[in-house]
């Protein structure tokens, strides 16, 4: 209906052969032919892509047959190991022997001293006072011995005299045989780990009356055993989001994206209550690993939510800074190198080979892609070097064309550019009336005695825009365009306005458009040379379907909203002062024309290797209308290419 409106502003023959044109491909059913062409194509050539491992690594990788069954194996173990730890927690810290004996390594002269065992914070067995009147040394004597066995996790020491007053070591030994095959089980140096407690003869300041309680704190439970019991549960969830691309048609990467920030965050917020938890006891040094721990997920997380391009060089860098903090906290905190030795982080180290072998195949294929445009990229810049030379454009035009592009990336969203809808005025609708229209609808099908699925089709074919519900000229930026058949239909809307005014820009500033004769062969058509040939010229060309599922495959990770080029023009020009020109001009029509994107490669400077040698001035508006707004296509981005003549003689054929 609106269709018949703009009907009367297409009178043109060649524009209704080109509108039939643009539409043949459309599907006649709800399902649409380039949609399945995308999900066929990311289907088989997802993989293959080196584009998106470089670009999208990390949806990439998760891909993987071997980085899936790597994510299991690892799930699979740590949830051993967690639960492991979780039941050797119950006996955390305790011993069991029939005979306990304390050793202090330096005992000044008239000192004396008792220790008490303790058992779960009560004291079990309190030993006689120990006099040494004549001691300058080391000191041993027994605490406790009988037949029977006694649990301990804990002592009390008691001193007076001298004693208190300088540094030693209070070490507990226990053994079930006479005077034979002591073991430590107790220290007044120790540092509680995952596995158990650690007790070392290093000397201390002793006190009058200090208490030592080898019992786990609650933020130990929390940071060895549900920290792993949340690294396991993320491999696995990682790891089947891979495995149900074969089954299920789901955006497995994104599914994927949403699991690892979710299981970063939570292992973040679980190493931030650690550590809270550890100062509150008093345990500043055990708090240093979580509060690293928190910074370097939460880090991960934020990185993968911006930046997914550079994933690994993240991961790297975490894996770095974990491995550094690991090794402060172990030799220089608690001088327990031999803790690191034996029992090595295996996180960081797996953080920086998996990165240090993506950063690898990034670089190959780096190199790689500038090899393969080796020849062109020489070509490029021959043509470059050599209009240079000339000396007929100066550094104030280049100069003058920068300026302008940064005045105008200034006056665009920061956002990444995409293709968006309409936004929607605001409707309040309650839930029980959006019920009742459902079933309405359901019940209507079996009365008019269709099938659901006709039901659905005939609904889907008939159904009426209501144009009052929407904005015009304002796009929505929660709502991007998903479908690849809807933005042929905006391309090929916003082709005929596009197509004057490109025509309206060249002729001002002495500008040449392009066209594709009948053997797909590019050429440049001048005004003054053919005259006759650019009334009828078709500008404002349309990708075709199949580059089209190729680059939103290769290039977008199967986002069709990033794709900005359908709708494309080219306008070549003789001098760089022309081409400033022409952007002045179409930066004064901005009540028609949007800018949503500049991209400025004609630097003098320009390091070639980045666009392969060419060199334009790439610019993505929108074009505001009666036309494009009557078509509900205003808000569809196309491309502009603004290039010199010599460097377009690159790629086109011949000149008209």
């Amino acid at each position: 209906r609106r269709l018949d409106l703009v009907k009367k502003k297409i009178m043109e023959s060649e524009r209704e052969a080109l509108f039939r044109d643009h539409f043949r491909w459309r599907a006649k059913y709800g399902a649409d032919c380039l949609d399945q062409h995308v999900t066929d194509a990311r289907n088989v050539r997802w993989l293959a892509s080196d584009v998106i491992q470089f670009m999208s690594p990390f949806s990439a990788s998760m891909r993987l047959p071997v980085i899936q069954l790597a994510l299991i194996a690892i799930g699979v173990y740590l949830t051993v190991y967690a639960s492991s730890l979780t039941s050797a927690f119950c006996h955390y810290g305790a011993s069991k022997f029939k005979s306990y004996r304390v050793r202090v390594s330096t005992v000044p002269p008239n000192s004396s001293f008792s220790i008490t065992l303790l058992q779960k914070g009560c004291r079990t067995a309190t030993s006689p006072v120990f006099s040494c009147l004549a001691c300058n040394g080391s000191f041993s004597a027994t605490v406790y011995s009988s037949p029977l066995a006694l649990e301990m996790d804990g002592f009390e020491f008691a001193g007076e005299g001298p004693l208190v007053q300088s540094e030693g070591s209070v070490i507990i030994e226990g053994t079930n045989t006479n005077d034979t095959g002591w073991t430590v089980v107790g220290s007044s140096n120790y540092r509680r780990v995952g596995e158990g407690v650690r007790f070392f003869e290093a000397p201390g300041p002793l006190a009058s009356n200090m208490r030592f309680d080898f019992r786990y704190p609650w933020p130990l439970l929390a940071e060895a055993a549900i920290s792993n019991f949340i690294f396991s549960l993320g491999c696995v969830c990682i790891a089947s989001c891979g495995i149900a691309q074969h089954f299920v048609k789901i955006d497995v990467s994104t599914l994927a994206k949403m699991f690892f920030i979710f299981f970063c965050l939570l292992k973040a917020m679980n190493s931030i209550i650690c550590a809270s938890g550890y100062i509150v006891l008093g345990l500043i040094y055990q708090s240093f690993s979580p509060w690293c721990d928190a910074f370097a997920f939460g880090y991960l997380s934020l990185s993968l939510t911006s930046f997914e391009t550079y994933f690994f060089d993240y991961l790297f860098q975490v894996g770095v800074f974990l491995l550094f903090t690991s090794s402060v906290e172990n030799c220089t905190l608690f001088g327990d190198c031999e803790y690191m030795a034996d029992n090595w982080p295996w996180m960081p180290t797996v953080f920086i080979v998996v990165s240090w072998i993506f950063l690898g195949k990034r670089k190959y294929f780096l190199k790689r892609t500038i090899r393969s445009v080796r020849d062109d990229r020489a070509h490029y810049d021959g043509r470059w070097n050599r209009l240079l030379a000339e000396n007929v454009h100066t550094s104030s035009d280049f100069d003058r064309v920068k300026q302008l592009a940064t005045n105008i990336q200034a006056s665009t969203s920061k956002k990444t550019a995409r293709q968006l809808h309409r936004k929607r005025n605001e409707v309040k609708r309650t839930v029980l009336s959006a019920a009742g229209s459902a079933i309405k609808s359901f019940l209507w099908s079996f009365h008019s005695s269709l099938s659901l699925d006709q039901f659905l089709n005939k609904n889907r074919n008939s159904i009426e825009f209501d144009y009052n519900a929407y904005q015009p000229c304002v796009p929505d930026t929660r709502s991007p365009v998903t479908r690849l058949d809807q933005l042929y239909s905006q391309a090929s809307g916003v082709a005929f306005s596009l197509h004057r005014k490109c025509n309206e820009w060249a002729d001002a500033c002495r500008g040449s458009l392009t066209m594709t004769t009948v053997n797909a062969e590019r050429c440049v058509v001048d005004r003054h040379a053919n005259p006759v040939l650019w009334t009828w010229i078709s500008q404002g060309f349309v990708k075709s379907p199949v580059r089209a599922v190729e680059k939103v495959i290769s290039c977008y990770n199967g986002d069709v909203s990033l794709l900005l080029d359908v709708c494309r023009a080219r306008i070549v020009f003789d001098r760089v002062s022309d081409i400033a020109d022409c952007m002045e001009l179409m930066r004064s029509q901005r009540n028609e024309i949007k800018m949503v994107r500049v991209k400025n490669s004609l630097l003098e400077r320009e390091a070639s290797w980045i666009n392969a040698g060419f060199r334009a001035v790439v610019l993505n508006v929108c074009i505001h209308n009666e036309e494009t707004i009557d078509l509900g296509v205003e808000n569809h981005v196309c491309e502009i290419q603004l290039v010199l003549r010599s460097l377009s003689y690159v790629e086109v054929i011949f000149i008209l």
